[in-house]
């Protein structure tokens, strides 16, 4: 199975042989999520790989450029334009979509706007070729002034028994370490590979754990991605 990192060294490696792939067809729209990473706020220390997900980034208006397509969508985490340190490379990958004659929009949404159990923002990037209106940007459909309520932890996670195995194998966290999650609210926190999640609290941080006190399991997590139940019908604790 190839590693991210793989397919990024791939990917920047061989957009050239790619591109002239797409040339016989008319490409509608194309639609980018690069590895976010390095661009994240949760992304404090360097890492190994930062280089090619930083270089994957760059890659977009190239393909756009060979491939010509009626729509882009751009998917990033807000990282990318609301940190300071990183708001050159923002502006150069629009500057680079931009004169290869394509009109740009942009825009940060919180996902939670649009029924996502988690206050989840992202970047969202819209090009268009010459000649092509850009689309428009969705409406929110949940908040305070929508026809629907926020979608909230204790919705995300209620059909999850308290009986199911992963719960069972899940530790509780020590008072003075934990951040219970409000039930009736969006999970607020940044989801990360891994099953536990930090606030910062002063100078302090603290894990961010279920109502209960316990840290969330896999299923937990996955659901406030949105991942259906049915994915976990046939794994075992140990894969997840």
């Amino acid at each position: 199975m190839l590693s991210q990192v793989s397919i990024c060294r791939c990917v920047c490696a061989g957009s050239k042989r790619l591109s002239p792939l797409f040339h016989n067809f008319l490409t509608d729209v194309m639609h980018f999520s690069v590895p976010c990473k390095f661009w994240s706020v949760a992304h404090t220390g360097a890492g190994k790989d930062d280089h090619e997900n930083k270089s994957l980034l760059f890659e977009i208006p190239k393909m756009i450029r060979d491939i010509r397509p009626r729509q882009v969508c751009i998917e990033q985490v807000d990282g990318l334009v609301v940190l300071t340190k990183h708001r050159s490379y923002f502006k150069t990958l629009i500057r680079r979509i931009h004169s290869i004659g394509y009109t740009v929009a942009w825009k940060v949404f919180n996902l939670a706007e649009y029924g996502l159990p988690a206050q989840r923002r992202r970047l969202i990037i819209f090009a268009s070729a010459p000649g092509e209106p850009l689309p428009r940007f969705p409406t929110p459909t949940h908040g305070p002034n929508t026809l629907q309520p926020f979608v909230t932890v204790r919705q995300a996670l209620q059909d999850i028994a308290k009986s199911d195995k992963h719960n069972q194998h899940s530790q509780a966290i020590p008072p003075n370490q934990a951040f219970r999650a409000d039930p009736d609210k969006p999970l607020h926190a940044t989801l990360i590979c891994g099953r536990r999640m930090t606030i910062k609290r002063g100078q302090k941080s603290l894990t961010l754990c279920q109502p209960n006190g316990r840290e969330f399991t896999i299923r937990h997590l996955a659901r406030f991605q949105t991942f259906p139940g049915l994915c976990f019908k046939r794994l075992r604790y140990r894969d997840c």
